[in-house]
């Protein structure tokens, strides 16, 4: 046994009680040195204290909650390396049992450290459920935009570790920006504006156009009622715009329905099934929530005033495309409508340019450009006659 040795002959900095404490995590026990644990860590301090010497007995452990034991294998992985100055950890996962460790017991230098070394190694989700779970707003943003601008869509196994109305709102956002013209600056800060809620100043898929110079390009028209008509060419109705994001909305959470109700069949007797039944129930919240928004847009329109059978539009020299292709289909959109369906003609005219006109297009030029802005799938005979499927 070591003597005694008087306080003043003991070195401020480097004379280690010999303490050590028991922990309980799962089913394993972990034996450590406790002046290390008090010296990084208040919380774990105040937690030791007041345990009142449990754990300090190898008789008896302090269970320890909220973690695994994989968790603080990891953890003390760097707390007590196997070779100073390299990290045993490598990998997001380890990585990821170091940030929830530090972050729960607030070893405050490890939990900046792990931030440090987890980003590099976070894919677009993975950015998003530690921003919220570690309150970085700004890390949750960028995996939203990185999640937007993406040509793959959002897999199951992201759904659910991201949850269902995290899901709706950038489901919601790709579905704004595409297709876009627009450059990557501003496609991210519309993206940005969208995931916060504020409307963008926009035109459809585009920005709104400052008033452009005519000696700079000499395509753009000049006169007022002409530059008018250059400014509002991309822009959508309103009305027809939000119905077709509920539709889309409502077909995406139907489909994610679908699945995890074939899931769920699947591990009905384990305790999956319950997590999913949880899942199911708050997607159809969500569908509830979106059936809701779609009804109320239609209110003030009053009752389903259209045909029975597949609607119809014929448009002639004297229309105005872009009024006449939006109001029907609004009608279309219309919730107690009983088709989608809609199939367009024109008058022989049509396939002339306006007069007075010479960059123009064509009227059915027109219609088919509004169509692609509204993202709607449509189909041409060898007549010309358009027939457009509203989702």
């Amino acid at each position: 046994m070591q003597p005694d040795i008087p306080a003043d002959q003991q070195h401020h900095r480097f004379f280690f009680a010999e303490e050590f404490i028991t922990l309980k995590v799962d089913t394993i026990y972990f034996k450590l040195p406790t002046f290390i644990l008090k010296k990084h860590s208040k919380k774990l301090q105040q937690v030791i204290d007041q345990a009142q010497g449990v754990g300090l007995d190898s008789s008896f452990a302090l269970l320890l909650k909220g973690i695994s034991a994989v968790d603080l294998e990891r953890f003390l992985g760097l707390l007590f390396p196997t070779e100073y100055g390299q990290y045993d950890a490598t990998s997001f996962d380890e990585w990821a049992s170091i940030l929830k460790v530090s972050h729960l017991w607030e070893f405050k230098a490890i939990f900046k450290l792990a931030l440090q070394k987890i980003k590099p190694l976070s894919a677009s989700v993975d950015k998003v459920v530690l921003g919220k779970a570690y309150n970085i707003p700004e890390w949750a943003t960028e995996g939203r935009v990185q999640l937007c601008r993406r040509d793959e869509p959002i897999t199951l196994e992201e759904a659910i570790r991201m949850g269902m109305e995290e899901v709706v709102n950038i489901s919601k956002t790709r579905h704004h920006i595409r297709p876009s013209e627009m450059s990557p600056e501003t496609q991210d800060s519309t993206i940005r504006s969208l995931l916060s809620g504020e409307r963008p100043r926009k035109t459809g898929a585009h920005e709104i156009p400052t008033r452009p110079n005519a000696l700079q390009d000499p395509t753009v028209p000049t006169t007022t009622t002409s530059f008018n008509m250059f400014c509002n060419q991309n822009q959508k109705n309103e009305t027809v715009s939000r119905a077709l994001d509920f539709r889309k909305q409502r077909h995406v959470l139907k489909n994610q329905l679908a699945v995890l109700n074939e899931q769920k069949a699947e591990h009905l007797a384990t305790s999956d099934g319950n997590v999913l039944t949880e899942e199911i129930e708050e997607l159809v919240l969500q569908i509830d929530r979106v059936e809701d928004g779609y009804v109320d847009l239609y209110k003030g329109r009053g009752k389903y005033k259209g045909w029975s059978g597949s609607h119809s539009l014929t448009i002639d020299k004297f229309d105005n495309v872009r009024g006449s292709v939006e109001s029907k289909l609004t009608t279309c959109l219309h919730p107690d409508a009983p088709t989608r369906s809609l199939k367009i003609t024109f008058s022989p005219s049509c396939k002339k340019k306006r007069q007075g006109t010479t960059n123009s297009p064509t009227m059915e030029q027109e219609t088919l450009d509004l169509l692609k802005r509204y993202d709607l799938d449509f189909g041409i005979d060898e007549t010309g006659i358009i027939t457009v499927q509203v989702p």
